[in-house]
């Protein structure tokens, strides 16, 4: 899914270019892996993606969502490991963090992360897919990795789809996995 993710999430205005998630800037692409620069970003941890009924490799591992192109994105490895496990809040007074002099977001404690505004929308849409296609017919709860489900719908509503997360949706969907979000 490496290659995938570096055209689906190709900058629309530098084809030579990738989008990173939470910092939203682009980066010449290149190939992930060890030792590179990103790597891939389950926006639906997978520690949070327990449920009742079946263990996390059942729901999630390596094959149904923990896969699923429409939920993995690119991001630097030290901002993913920022973001780390933390659920999805809305954070006042929290840490504000960048990377390459990029503000990517805030953290509180262990447990919370507010990514910055024009990414709120891309990760509500994606929290909310992965909980209607995955999770949520197996006991997961939405509030698994997000404070709220009213949370992410205001953030779905305030931030709406930008060209690129539009692009990844029609790619997808001519693509190996042939479906879409259809929050988006």
């Amino acid at each position: 899914t490496g290659y995938e993710l570096i055209a689906l999430n190709e900058d629309p205005s530098n084809p030579d270019n990738m989008i990173m998630f939470y910092t939203q800037d682009s980066i010449v692409k290149q190939p992930c892996g060890d030792g590179d620069v990103w790597n891939r970003e389950h926006v639906w941890c997978q520690s949070l993606s327990y449920a009742t009924e079946y263990g996390k490799d059942e729901l999630y591992g390596t094959t149904k969502g923990g896969v699923d192109i429409l939920h993995l994105m690119p991001t630097y490895r030290n901002v993913n490991s920022t973001r780390n496990n933390r659920r999805y809040d809305e954070i006042p007074s929290g840490t504000e963090k960048y990377f390459n002099n990029c503000y990517f977001g805030k953290i509180r404690g262990e447990d919370y992360f507010e990514p910055r505004d024009d990414v709120k929308g891309d990760a509500a849409r994606i929290c909310l897919y992965m909980w209607v296609v995955y999770l949520k017919a197996h006991g997961s709860k939405i509030t698994n990795v997000a404070t709220s489900l009213e949370m992410l719908v205001r953030w779905s509503n305030e931030d709406k789809p930008s060209q690129i997360e539009k692009n990844r949706n029609n790619l997808a969907q001519q693509g190996k996995q042939k479906n879409r979000k259809p929050f988006v």
